[in-house]
């Protein structure tokens, strides 16, 4: 073997090592894929199987865990020399027409970069069933048919929600592309943009594509289209009314499964939690958080009196001014009590509590987000100073 051929065979081989020390690893999950056993996505290794595996897309899966593409190695956006993740599911014949049921659990930095048409993390499926899927800062650059989790939807999307960008030519969402299925219970926050057929939640649909009881943010996608979900301000958002009111909200017509605060995921009566401060404020899938995510802080400060005592019920939320309880679970009521007097300072009044009773010097508070409440004393308030009024009356 001459040199010149030696080097070349060297190099190949260094070649071929190196790519497959990159290359992202499929692995196959746990299940077999039916009814009775589905296919149980725990990682990141065995969503991508998924995607390399078409003869596997009839069947049935289950997400048993929160996956992050921050965790791919190498890097997602280097992934297909910068295109990044390969729908599941393409325009040809191999569409993807299984179940897959996220659980509650979120998906997160799903990147794509294409021109061609049917980009999202799934891009062309007929005949599929999604549910329970949370997709957190996508960024999906495609053309015709972009959706942050489907690109062309024949089949339905059930209690699933979307965070990030998307963008495209025409037909873009941030949840779906193009819909001649069903979405129920669904909603996106993710700035959208287009030429032509966007939508904040669907970029357009058929007339047998429904959209039910689902909505986006207008101010974050940028979008204000109607019929392919409703939208709402990012304070309507945040706001559970929006998702469990059917008499205040334009576009709910029955309640989610949602509940304030955080509660165990049990589909199909739980499913949503909201609370200030987690996911942003706007719903989350309560399989996004192995504990209460909705945790909060009480501040109690006083004002024209220092050092005050204050007490409360329950007891441990008592202290001296000013200060601060932490830990505080969503839904906790606690009753403050001020004294009759601190010093030589009289107690005038508690404010920014949910309720008072002033001459009981009491303040009552439900947690829903940290809090500050304030004790006021005499010494808050302006006192006549005796040279003046001897001025006022020698006038």
């Amino acid at each position: 073997m001459n040199k010149a051929l030696s080097l070349v065979l060297t190099a190949l081989l260094f070649l071929t090592l190196t790519t497959a020390a990159l290359a992202q690893t499929a692995t196959q999950p746990a299940g077999s894929g039916t009814a009775g056993n589905p296919y149980r996505i725990a990682s990141l290794e065995n969503l991508y199987w998924i995607s390399q595996n078409s003869g596997e897309w009839d069947k049935i899966f289950k997400q048993t865990a929160n996956i992050d593409f921050a965790d791919a190695t190498p890097a997602i956006n280097t992934w297909d020399s910068g295109a990044g993740w390969t729908p599941i599911g393409d325009h040809s014949y191999h569409h993807f027409y299984g179940t897959y049921d996220g659980d509650g659990y979120t998906i997160s930095g799903l990147f794509i970069n294409r021109s061609d048409h049917h980009q999202g993390l799934f891009g062309y499926v007929a005949g599929a069933t999604f549910k329970n899927i949370g997709l957190i800062d996508v960024d999906i650059t495609g053309s015709t048919y972009a959706g942050g989790l489907v690109g062309q939807l024949q089949g339905t999307v059930d209690n699933s929600y979307v965070t990030g960008s998307v963008s495209g030519d025409s037909n873009v969402g941030g949840l779906v592309g193009f819909n001649t299925g069903s979405v129920t219970n669904c909603y996106a926050t993710a700035s959208v943009s287009g030429d032509s057929n966007v939508g904040g939640l669907v970029g357009s649909k058929s007339a047998s594509g429904t959209v039910t009881n689902s909505f986006y943010d207008t101010n974050t996608t940028g979008q204000s289209d109607t019929n392919k979900g409703t939208p709402k301000t990012t304070a309507q958002m945040k706001n559970i009314a929006t998702f469990n009111d059917p008499d205040a909200t334009d576009g709910l017509t029955t309640a989610w499964p949602i509940v304030e605060g955080w509660a165990a995921f049990q589909s199909p009566n739980n499913i949503w939690g909201i609370c200030q401060g987690t996911n942003n404020g706007y719903p989350f899938l309560l399989s996004q958080y192995n504990t209460n995510p909705c945790i909060y802080s009480l501040s109690v400060r006083s004002f024209g009196a220092s050092n005050v005592s204050i007490t409360a019920n329950p007891a441990i939320y008592g202290g001296t001014t000013n200060y601060a309880k932490a830990g505080i679970l969503f839904g906790t009521t606690i009753t403050l009590t001020a004294p009759a007097t601190s010093g030589s300072e009289g107690f005038l009044s508690w404010t920014d509590c949910n309720s008072t009773n002033q001459s009981a010097r009491t303040c009552t508070i439900t947690m829903n987000g940290s809090r500050t409440v304030t004790a006021r004393f005499d010494g808050d308030r302006p006192k006549a100073q005796p040279g003046v009024l001897m001025l006022l009356l020698g006038e």
